[in-house]
């Protein structure tokens, strides 16, 4: 895989707002980390993330418009310190507008994956889909396919849950939603975060149970 971004490029997000969020919100040990790109790290504007997933304490080290290959370059500084037992994972289209391959997400995925593996055991991993949008209709056939192979990924192994985002990503008619997302098409309102919680927090409450049992 020929390597197609920066792979310092939100060095500043990295060395500066995420090390203060973390300061702000402590992680917690054996705790949740919600990793990824900017879906990630905007959640984390107005504190957002921390609200909307309380009681349970989060810790988000999502950073800016990021690929999987930037996630895996960062895996050292921004997951393994943090001695996760749930990670809440999102990437794939920034990696998909970038040039990289189907084959290359997935790959890095299972790389990412397969670390945390060796440093955490028992950890449970949470695919969030890609969120197929109006602003991604230029790669919306590519995004769907990658999504159905996330799915068989997590369907192949005990450890990996996938989140079903349909009803929050069509309206009633099947019809792409515009109402959850800012002008870009792309980034959701805070309104639009707090629809996407009640999908996600659900299943996270339900992985960590499943964790704190094993």
């Amino acid at each position: 895989m020929n390597t197609l971004v920066n792979l310092n490029r939100y060095n500043e997000q990295i060395e500066n707002d995420i090390p203060n969020k973390i300061k702000q919100y402590p992680p917690e040990d054996n705790g949740i980390l919600f990793y990824g790109s900017s879906t990630m790290a905007n959640w984390r504007a107005n504190n957002m993330c921390y609200k909307h997933m309380a009681p349970l304490k989060v810790t988000n080290t999502g950073f800016g418009g990021s690929t999987a290959e930037e996630a895996l370059y960062n895996y050292y500084r921004l997951v393994k310190p943090f001695n996760p037992s749930v990670i809440v994972y999102y990437e794939g289209p920034n990696d998909i507008n970038s040039g990289y391959s189907i084959e290359d997400v997935m790959a890095t995925t299972h790389r990412i994956f397969e670390w945390a593996r060796q440093d955490f055991p028992n950890v449970q991993f949470i695919i969030i889909p890609i969120k197929v949008c109006p602003g991604l209709k230029d790669v919306y056939d590519t995004c769907i396919v990658c999504n159905e192979l996330y799915k068989k990924y997590a369907d192949e192994h005990e450890d990996t849950h996938y989140i079903n985002l349909d009803k929050f990503l069509y309206d009633e008619n099947g019809k792409l939603r515009h109402d959850i997302y800012v002008e870009d098409m792309l980034h959701h309102t805070e309104e639009g975060y707090e629809e996407f919680t009640t999908f996600v927090k659900p299943v996270v409450e339900k992985v960590f149970s499943k964790y704190k049992s094993l």
